[in-house]
């Protein structure tokens, strides 16, 4: 394999798990946003009724686990993709290093 090409492989590859990072961390981010604002907005509204400020803290943990079940499931599949490719990498290494010593050890 051309070594400019067998770069270009690994550049891809470290892009595509670079830019994944970036995406679930991005995704990270804005529920935190989410729930910073939310938090803000229920402590604005000065609630004197219990039952009121009892309703909007249940719907902001609510909204906070519904929001946030898909970003960590995201990043679960991403994690779980990476491993499954390092692991399929190191099958391909070991797979590659044994046909190597099968060939040396037929010239002997």
């Amino acid at each position: 394999m051309n070594p400019l090409s067998w770069f270009k492989i690994k550049l891809l590859g470290l892009w595509s798990s670079v830019s994944t990072v970036l995406a679930d961390s991005a995704f990270l981010i804005v529920w935190l946003v989410c729930q910073y604002g939310i938090d803000v907005l229920i402590r604005k509204l000065n609630l004197s009724a219990n039952i009121d400020l009892w309703m909007l803290t249940a719907f902001r943990y609510f909204f906070a686990f519904s929001t946030l079940a898909p970003v960590v499931i995201n990043i679960y599949v991403d994690i779980r993709i990476l491993l499954i490719r390092a692991k399929r990498m190191i099958e391909q290494e070991k797979q590659e290093q044994d046909e190597i010593r099968g060939d040396h050890n037929d010239n002997k």
